[in-house]
């Protein structure tokens, strides 16, 4: 790495792609048909533990109102992911030439998304920004090594042959939900949060360092 660079760690929903919406509502489509939840308790909890996954997300709504169900969990996460990767990705409209700018810059560019790997993959490669990160990782939920948090921050230190040392002292995470910010803090890196709504509070007090409304603001953070 240059003098300067950092290693810059992108959520993906929210964050790079304008996913969140319509997968909110689609989550509290899926909660209201089949287990008759309403949106006013589905998407509360939904906002609260964005950036976790679907199946936390899930099962937090579930046991809420008392209907804990493993199996139910399990299977909705499933359909979820199958409808939702349906969509075409749509890019906020500042990200390519923000993050083309970055990489001139020489700062190293990577994805932890808690969307499963295909979602992942079928995002980037549809938005056409997949060359542009060392490294891009989806998560399982089953798998503590395999999912954002400790587990994604080991295999991209691992990937870019740095220590984790290194990775806690130039890393800075982007994300739009609590989650993204807690995960960032307890690593020991900066944490940004970007705006979705009126979710400044919720990013300052899980951590963030930092409120952005848009990528535009992240160049001038990191001079």
């Amino acid at each position: 790495m240059t003098a300067g660079s950092r290693i810059l760690i992108f959520d993906l929903d929210g964050t790079l792609v304008d996913s969140m919406g319509p997968y909110a509502d689609l989550f509290c489509e899926m909660l209201d048909a089949e287990c008759g939840v309403p949106e006013a308790v589905s998407r509360p909890v939904y906002t609260r533990l964005m950036g976790k996954g679907p199946r936390a997300q899930f099962a937090a709504v579930l046991t809420q109102v008392e209907k804990p169900d493993d199996a139910l969990v399990e299977d909705l996460t499933k359909r979820y992911w199958l409808r939702a990767e349906v969509d075409e990705p749509l890019l906020f409209p500042e990200v390519m030439a923000i993050l083309t700018g970055l990489r001139k810059q020489n700062h190293r560019l990577a994805v932890s998304s808690g969307s499963i790997p295909t979602s992942v993959e079928h995002k980037l490669r549809g938005a056409g920004i997949d060359g542009l990160f060392e490294v891009a990782l989806g998560s399982d939920e089953h798998t503590p090594a395999l999912a954002k948090g400790p587990g994604h921050f080991a295999l991209i230190a691992e990937a870019m042959a740095v220590s984790s040392a290194h990775l806690q002292t130039t890393g800075v995470f982007i994300g739009d939900g609590a989650y993204d910010m807690e995960i960032a803090r307890t690593a020991g890196m900066t944490a940004i949060g970007r705006l979705t709504g009126d979710n400044a509070g919720v990013l300052l007090a899980a951590g963030a360092h930092h409120v952005i409304a848009d990528l535009r603001e992240l160049p001038s953070l990191l001079a």
